[in-house]
C-alpha cells in the first residue's frame, strides 16, 4: 500500500475524533493526539509513522536470515533506512541486528514515539512544555485510570458521585434556517371590488369615480406590503377606504338630486297645463245687418270660456 493511502487512513480518524468531541485539531495537538498515554497522546496512533515498525517486526519474525532472499532484503533495507530517519541516533537499528535478533514491533514503536514526543517538545511553548512534562512523567497519565475506593480516600458520597456522572458534551451549534411567513393584508381590496360591482347593478355609474380609483390603490397597497414596505401599505389601505366610503356618499347625494329634480320637473309640468287658455277673434259678413265689420270673438280658459258679437 502506498504512503499517501496511510496518511489518508491516519487523517480520517483524527476527524472522526474531531467530529465526536467538537474539537478542531491544530498540528501540535494532533501530533501530541497521535502519542499514546505514557508521552501525554490520547493513543491515536498514526499508520503512516508506525509502518515501518511493522514491516520490521513482520519480515524478521516470519523469514530466517539464512533464507532472505535478495529482493526480501533490499526491500528489508529500505524499510530499516526509513525507520532510522524517524527515530534518534541511539535507538538506530542495521539489517544484520534485526536478521540476528528479530525485533517487536512494540519496542520498535516506543523508540518512535518517544522521537515524536522529543521533536514537539522542542518545538512547544513554555507553559506546553511543562504540561507535557507533567503527562510524561512516570505513572503521570495513572490518574484515568484510577477506581474509586473508600480505601484510599477517593469515596463519594451518593449526591456527589451523581454529579460527577453528568457528561456534557458540546456539539457544533446546528445550522438551523428560520422562514419567516409575512401575511399580506387585504386592504379593502375586496370591499373595493364589492361596491364597485354595486355601483353597475344599482346603476350609481358616477360613483365609479371613486370605487375605480380604491380599486388601483388598494392592489398597490398589497404589492407594498408584500414587499415589506407596511407604512406606504397602510397608506393607500386607508385611501382606499376614504374612497369606497365617499362613493357611498356621492351615490345617494346624486341620486337625492335626480329624485328631487324629477319631482319639480311633474310640478312644473301641472302647472303649465292647468293655466293653460286661449282666444282667438274674425270678422265676417252679417247676413242680418249687411254689414262687412261684424266680429266675433272667443276666449277660452279652464275656469270659464266666452263668445261675443259685433256688429257695426
Amino acid at each position: 500500500m502506498s504512503e499517501s493511502v496511510f496518511s489518508q487512513f491516519d487523517n480520517d480518524v483524527l476527524h472522526c475524533f474531531e467530529l465526536s468531541s467538537a474539537i478542531e485539531l491544530t498540528l501540535p495537538a494532533a501530533k501530541q493526539a497521535s502519542l499514546n498515554l505514557c508521552h501525554g497522546g490520547l493513543g491515536l496512533r498514526s499508520l503512516h509513522r508506525h509502518t515501518s515498525a511493522a514491516n520490521i517486526s513482520s519480515l524478521t519474525t516470519s523469514m530466517p536470515s539464512d533464507n532472505c532472499s535478495v529482493t526480501s532484503k533490499v526491500y528489508l533495507l529500505a524499510t530499516v533506512n526509513a525507520y532510522n530517519a524517524m527515530v534518534s541516533q541511539p535507538d538506530a537499528i542495521s539489517v544484520e541486528s534485526v536478521l540476528d535478533v528479530p525485533p517487536h514491533q512494540h519496542a520498535l514503536s516506543s523508540h518512535i514515539e518517544e522521537a515524536d514526543f522529543n521533536s514537539l517538545f522542542s518545538d512547544a511553548t513554555t507553559m506546553t512544555k511543562a504540561r507535557l512534562q507533567a503527562f510524561s512523567a512516570p505513572q503521570g497519565h495513572a490518574w484515568l485510570k484510577v477506581q474509586l475506593s473508600p480505601k484510599l480516600g477517593l469515596a463519594l458520597m451518593p449526591d456527589e458521585a451523581q454529579s460527577t456522572t453528568n457528561v456534557v458534551v458540546v456539539q457544533p451549534a446546528a445550522v438551523t434556517t428560520t422562514t419567516v411567513v409575512h401575511k399580506v393584508g387585504d386592504h379593502f381590496y375586496t370591499l373595493s371590488i364589492v361596491m364597485t360591482i354595486l355601483c353597475c347593478v344599482c346603476g350609481g355609474w358616477w360613483a365609479l369615480l371613486c370605487t375605480l380609483p380604491a380599486i388601483t390603490l388598494a392592489s398597490a397597497a398589497k404589492t407594498d406590503d408584500a414587499n415589506g414596505n407596511t407604512a406606504a401599505a397602510t397608506q393607500k389601505g386607508h385611501i382606499a377606504l376614504g374612497l369606497n366610503i365617499a362613493a357611498i356618499v356621492l351615490y345617494f347625494v346624486v341620486f337625492i338630486i335626480i329624485v328631487a329634480a324629477s319631482a319639480a320637473s311633474n310640478t312644473v309640468s301641472a302647472t303649465s297645463s292647468s293655466s293653460y287658455s286661449y282666444s282667438y277673434s274674425y270678422r265676417y259678413y252679417c247676413k242680418i245687418c249687411y254689414s262687412s265689420y261684424c266680429t266675433y270673438s272667443y276666449s277660452y280658459s279652464p275656469s270659464y270660456s266666452s263668445s261675443t258679437y259685433y256688429c257695426y
